[in-house]
């Protein structure tokens, strides 16, 4: 299979979707919006609905399509809300255990430095200098450089040792 990307790409590609799954808050599913009053579409002139847990004494409207207006909008909205839940609990990227493999085989300096702008341009929603990057990660810029460089060179031969090893089977 012949790859249409270049390297680089390719390696920014694989820390994003690191950068990316640690970022996205799957393990919050549940607790990132507040509870729904159940209660919020009943009418506000009769206080003892507000009360009551089930949509029981509610008028009895019919709609077109013969369901009534007291159940349609309480299955709507527990689905709704089911919905987004799930949303939080995608499963990871298709090339997440690549990506985890790959830097796992890096030493921690060289990670850090080829993860770091990544991780910071997602945290802080804005480009960073490398001067930024270097201060944030404790190093000088020279070192910072010369820790992603090194990161990319030994991620594009992993990268070009895996596309060999796919063309074998």
């Amino acid at each position: 299979m012949v790859n249409e990307y270049s390297i680089e790409q390719r390696i920014e590609g694989l820390i994003g979707i690191v950068v990316s799954h640690f970022l996205r808050g799957a393990l919050d599913a549940g607790f990132h919006m507040p509870p729904q009053f159940e209660g919020a579409a009943i009418d506000n002139r009769k206080p003892e609905y507000h009360r009551r847990k089930s949509l029981e004494g509610l008028p009895k409207a019919q709609t077109a399509d013969f369901a009534l207006v007291s159940e349609r909008c309480a299955r709507g909205r527990a689905d709704d809300k089911m919905i987004r839940e799930v949303e939080y609990l995608k499963k990871p990227h298709h090339n997440y255990r690549l990506s985890c493999y790959m830097l796992s085989k890096l030493p921690e300096k060289y990670a850090s430095a080829v993860m770091a702008e990544s991780y910071m341009n997602a945290v802080y929603k804005r480009e960073h200098r490398e001067k930024e990057v270097a201060a944030w990660l404790g190093v000088t810029v020279r070192q910072y450089r010369h820790n992603r460089e090194m990161a990319n060179q030994k991620l594009s031969d992993m990268l070009v040792d895996y596309d060999n090893y796919q063309a074998l089977a």
